[in-house]
C-alpha cells in the first residue's frame, strides 16, 4: 500500500486501494483515494474515471490523474478544475505515476506490461520509452519501476531478469538491476548490480545519489551509494543483514536510510546515518518499518508492531520519542505517513476484512491525544 502527502500538506493519497466488490477482484488494483489533511474528510475524484493512478504536482497545487485509455489529466485543487491533457497509451495498471521536481516531465511504469516511459509536459513529447530492455552487459530484462533522479535529469529504471509469461520471480539475486538513464544524452549513465526480488527494490534515492543493496554471496551483502554527480560509487562502511524481501528507504532530507525485511521483522529496522555510515544500529526488534516523518523536532522514523504500538523514533539519536496506540487489528506495512507536527496518516492493509475481499482503511492520529507515555 503506497500512500504520500502533497508538499503543501493539504492533501493525502493513497495510491492503490485494494477492490473489494467480490473475491474476483481481490488481486484488482482499486482506484486512488484522495483525503483533505485539516479535516481529514475523503474527496470524491472528478467525473471521468475510473481512474488508475494519480500524482501530485510538486508544488501540491494540483492532482494528475490516469484513465486506462492512456490519458493522464492535470486538475487544479481543490476544485479539480481541469487544465491539460497528456497521452501515454492504453494501459491498464499503472504502478508508477510521478512527476520530477522541476515539473517538466513525468513518468509512469507498468509492471503488468512491462514498460515505462518519461513524456515532456510542455510538449507531450515522449522523451523516453523502455520495454524489454537489452543491454550488452546484461542481457534481455523486464521493466518494472520507474522513478527520477537529480530534479528529472536523469530517471531510475528497474528491471528483472526477462521471463516467460505467467513466470514468477521468487528468488533473490544480484545483478544488474538498475539502469540510469540520461534522457538529454538518450543513453544509460551507470548500470548498478542491485538486488532484487519479486519486484521489490532494494534501492533508495538519498543524499549523495542512490543507495543499494547487493549480494556478493550467500550471506555476504553490501550497501552502496553511486553518486550521480560524480558517476563514482562507494561501499558504506557497516554490514548489513540481508534477507530475503528486502526494502531500502531514505528520509525526506535523504540524509538516513532505513532497512526492513518483512520476512525478518523479528530482526527490527536497521537505519544507517549517511553522514556517519559506521554507526548504523538496529531500531526495535519486532517492529516493521512504516515510514518516515518530520516534527519540529527533526526527522523520525515510524515503526509499528502487532499489537498495534507505533513508536516514533528520533533519527539523530536512535532514540524514542513516542508511543503510540494504533487503532485495533489494523497493520500498516510500508504505509504510513507522518505530517508535521502534530498528525499521523495511517493507511493498510485492514484485517478486519474477509480474506477474500481485502480492504485499506485510513486513520489519522492525533500524535499527543495518542500518546501512551
Amino acid at each position: 500500500m503506497r500512500c504520500s502527502v502533497s508538499r503543501d500538506e493539504r492533501w493525502f493519497l493513497v495510491h492503490d486501494g485494494l477492490a473489494a466488490e467480490d473475491a474476483s477482484t481481490a488481486d484488482r488494483i482499486g482506484e486512488p483515494a484522495l483525503y483533505e489533511c485539516e479535516q481529514g474528510a475523503r474527496i470524491a475524484l472528478p467525473a471521468g474515471g475510473p481512474w488508475i493512478a494519480a500524482a501530485f504536482a510538486p508544488k501540491g497545487e494540483a492532482l494528475w490523474l490516469a484513465q486506462a485509455s492512456g490519458a493522464v489529466r492535470e486538475f487544479v485543487l481543490p476544485q479539480f478544475e481541469p487544465r491539460r491533457t497528456l497521452e501515454i497509451g492504453p494501459h491498464a495498471q499503472l504502478h508508477d505515476l510521478l512527476l520530477s521536481d522541476d515539473g517538466r516531465g513525468l513518468a509512469w511504469s507498468d509492471r503488468v506490461q512491462r514498460t515505462a516511459g518519461v513524456v515532456e509536459i510542455e510538449s507531450g513529447r515522449a522523451t523516453a520509452n523502455f520495454t524489454n530492455v537489452a543491454h550488452a552487459h546484461i542481457g534481455s530484462h523486464d521493466v518494472t519501476r520507474i522513478a527520477f533522479a537529480d530534479a528529472g535529469e536523469h530517471v531510475l529504471v528497474y528491471l528483472e531478469p526477462a521471463r516467460e509469461a505467467g513466470e514468477l520471480s521468487v528468488i533473490g539475486h544480484s545483478e544488474p538491476g538498475l539502469v540510469l538513464w540520461s534522457i538529454a544524452a538518450q543513453r544509460s549513465t551507470a548500470v548498478l548490480a542491485a538486488y532484487v526480488v519479486d519486484q521489490t527494490p532494494g534501492y533508495a534515492l538519498a543524499r549523495g545519489g542512490i543507495v543499494y543493496a547487493t549480494r556478493l554471496g550467500a550471506s555476504v551483502w553490501e550497501w552502496r551509494v553511486y553518486d550521480t554527480a560524480r558517476g563514482t560509487e562507494r561501499t558504506l562502511p557497516l554490514k548489513p543483514r540481508g534477507g530475503h524481501f528486502i526494502d531500502l528507504f531514505a528520509s525526506p532530507s535523504g540524509r538516513f536510510v532505513a532497512e526492513w525485511d518483512f520476512e525478518e521483522r523479528s530482526e527490527g529496522v536497521l537505519c544507517v546515518d549517511l553522514d556517519t555510515p559506521d554507526a548504523a544500529h538496529t531500531l526495535h526488534a519486532n517492529r516493521s518499518f512504516l515510514g518516515f516523518g518530520v516534527s519540529e523536532r527533526g526527522e523520525q522514523l515510524v515503526a509499528g508492531s502487532k499489537d498495534g504500538t507505533i513508536t516514533l523514533i528520533d533519527m539523530a539519536h536512535g532514540t524514542t520519542t513516542a508511543s503510540l496506540a494504533g487503532p485495533p487489528r489494523f497493520e500498516a506495512r510500508r504505509a504510513v505517513c507522518f505530517r508535521t507536527g502534530t498528525r499521523l496518516w495511517l493507511s493498510g492493509n485492514d484485517e478486519t476484512a474477509p480474506r477474500a475481499k481485502p480492504q485499506y482503511s485510513v486513520h489519522l492520529l492525533e500524535v499527543e491525544a495518542a500518546k501512551t507515555r
